[in-house]
């Protein structure tokens, strides 16, 4: 059975195309995943040298919303079990970089609320104008060796987060998340 036929292609593109602009318009992304998950294991794939990618080239016609909704779901495929592949401090840094609190919430599990609290304030304030944060790792004068020290700047105003996180390597989980505040 071909995927991609004269009448059913375009309503496949047109749904891919629909799934696309539905996931703009949520903040909790796994309902989306389990919505989509037949349409994107109906979209065939090639494989070169060991990487998977969608076909998206049927007869003389090139359909770009397929390979936008096939890249968006393995992306978040990958984000809701990012921590099958990075610690709870790396996946952290992560989403902090996207300013994604609902991630951070969800790695966290909850546990330091005055800094989600925080991180919900900010981000709100730098969404504005920012799409994510870089990430510079540094040392706190203090030596603290249960400690990792990080500063972000916004991608396009240029403003500045330190952060102080405390991160238990037996484990491997966060003990404190917080804001460096400097006189």
């Amino acid at each position: 059975m071909a995927w991609y036929q004269r009448n059913s292609g375009m309503v496949c593109v047109g749904i891919c195309k629909l799934a696309i602009i539905e996931l703009e318009t949520k903040e909790n992304h796994d309902q989306w995943l389990i919505n989509n998950t037949a349409l994107y294991q109906k979209i065939p794939i090639k494989c070169i040298k060991g990487k998977s990618a969608p076909i998206m080239l049927f007869g003389n016609k090139f359909f770009l919303n397929i390979g936008n909704f096939y890249g968006q779901y393995e992306s978040l495929l990958f984000e809701q079990n990012i921590l099958e592949f990075m610690t709870q401090e790396e996946a952290i840094l992560y989403f902090i970089q996207k300013l994604d609190v609902y991630n951070i919430d969800r790695v966290l599990n909850s546990k330091p609320t005055q800094f989600i609290n925080f991180i919900k304030n900010e981000f709100a304030e730098k969404r504005l104008n920012n799409k994510w944060l870089i990430l510079y790792s540094g040392k706190c004068l203090l030596n603290n060796p249960k400690c990792n020290y990080y500063r972000f700047m916004s991608n396009v105003d240029k403003t500045i987060v330190d952060i102080m996180i405390e991160f238990n390597k037996e484990t491997n989980s966060i003990i404190n998340i917080q804001e460096l505040q400097y006189e």
